[in-house]
């Protein structure tokens, strides 16, 4: 219901019509207001569901091998934080032996050698940068594409464990910066999780889709659908006395239903 100007009150109704006017006015900016305030309670809750409005500060910078391990072609190595970029000036050469600067979101093929020590040539491989905030953690990030070997990948992981606030990531740590950085929403988290671990192509049509954000987009219209539920009935015990109360509104409040189980993702059984 729309709020009705002053103005258009005092120019076109008068006697009864009015005390109705502002009554209505009334009551539909104390719905907005128990609305908004409703909402504001949850906001908490839906920061924990969703993400942060504002990033977190890291103090250290994480590394690990993204592949799997053991021998192969190719080997990532993937680190994310603050000394990213010095992983690049202080462990990486252009072909030419020259220090230079790597343009962000492009790959360069670049000698990388030991921290501190530029004779002790590790590999040659390529190197990518992400700036922050446009990386899958929201933070600086570079990525090592590397031969698969053993020994090369243990002197590249020993090597960045050299730097300074430089330490091997948790399980899943790449993964919480991002949530922390506003970047995937646990919904998100957990289909990636389920696509790590699809075994069949059902589990893993289910598991993008989940990824994607299909489920956030039900939980968000559930909570959109709570939130004016609770107004309206704050509106009715705020306006419990007064007679010309619209029955509508009574109807909004009292009979919301939570949806049908067939409605619901079926992953979440």
């Amino acid at each position: 219901m729309q709020r009705l100007p002053a103005q258009a009150i005092s120019s076109s109704l008068s006697g009864p019509r009015i005390k109705e006017a502002l009554y209505s006015s009334k009551k539909a900016s104390s719905f907005n207001f128990f609305r908004n305030g409703i909402s504001k309670k949850f906001d908490l809750s839906l920061r924990n569901f969703s993400a942060i409005k504002s990033s977190r500060f890291f103090p250290t910078t994480i590394f690990a091998l993204s592949t799997s391990p053991g021998k192969a072609g190719i080997a990532i190595i993937r680190v994310s934080g603050t000394a990213s970029t010095l992983i690049i000036d202080q462990m990486t050469k252009s072909l030419n032996g020259k220090q230079s600067r790597i343009k962000p979101r492009t790959t360069c093929l670049r000698k990388i050698h030991e921290y501190g020590n530029e004779t002790n040539l590790i590999d040659v491989g390529i190197v990518t940068l992400f700036n922050a905030p446009y990386s899958y953690t929201g933070e600086d990030m570079v990525e090592l594409h590397v031969h698969g070997g053993n020994s090369i990948v243990k002197a590249v992981l020993n090597s960045i464990g050299k730097i300074p606030s430089c330490v091997l990531a948790k399980p899943g740590e790449f993964s919480e910066r991002a949530f922390y950085n506003n970047k995937l929403d646990l919904t998100e988290i957990e289909g990636l999780a389920d696509l790590i671990n699809a075994e069949t192509e059902y589990q893993r049509k289910q598991a993008l889709s989940q990824a994607q954000g299909s489920n956030k987009q039900v939980f968000m219209g559930w909570r959109s659908s709570i939130i004016d539920a609770m107004a309206n009935i704050e509106t009715m015990i705020d306006f419990s006395e007064e007679e010309s109360i619209d029955a509508d509104l009574f109807a909004n409040g009292s009979h919301y239903t939570p949806p049908p189980l067939f409605l619901l993702p079926p992953n979440l059984f």
